[in-house]
């Protein structure tokens, strides 16, 4: 929206308003110029922080220390991506009367039993561990296939 008004002062003829109406606009448009800059100000000082506190965490803490965040974060990383999938499994196989989540209606188990069932088999997707449950329509068939290609070509750049 800003990016738009700068653009529409840039080429909006100000010889069809009044003397009054163009000094109005003209700081309207200033003051959307100026929030604009300090946004960038901003970000680029939120940049600044995250260097200096990198730089702090390298001279401050030993390298194990370090090792052992950046694993954290990894595993984090993981587990908030198979998240995203498994909620997609689940809806997939939820949006049809035969997919694999109408096994587990019929047998009235908890929603969180279902999402830890949907999370499981996000997780044997990328590893060689085994699941109950595989896909009975072709759009969960086609959806497991296109995240076993992103598991492999994510997975294989680490």
């Amino acid at each position: 929206l800003a990016d738009l008004s700068v653009y529409a002062m840039d080429h909006l003829d100000v010889s069809s308003f009044s003397d009054a109406e163009a000094i109005r606009l003209s700081k309207t448009f200033r003051a959307i110029r100026i929030a604009r800059f300090l946004r960038v100000l901003r970000l680029s000082r939120v940049l600044k922080l995250l260097t200096r506190m990198e730089d702090w965490c390298d001279v401050m803490l030993a390298a194990s220390v370090m090792a052992f965040f950046n694993i954290v974060k990894l595993i984090l990383g993981v587990a908030l991506f198979a998240h995203f999938i498994a909620c997609a499994w689940y809806y997939i196989g939820d949006s049809t009367s035969h997919g694999w989540v109408q096994r587990l209606n019929e047998e009235n188990a908890s929603l969180a039993y279902r999402y830890i069932c949907a999370y499981h088999w996000t997780m044997a997707q990328f590893t060689p561990a085994p699941t109950d449950f595989h896909p009975k329509t072709m759009w969960e068939r086609t959806f497991a296939v296109l995240v076993l290609f992103v598991g492999f070509v994510i997975f294989s750049s680490l």
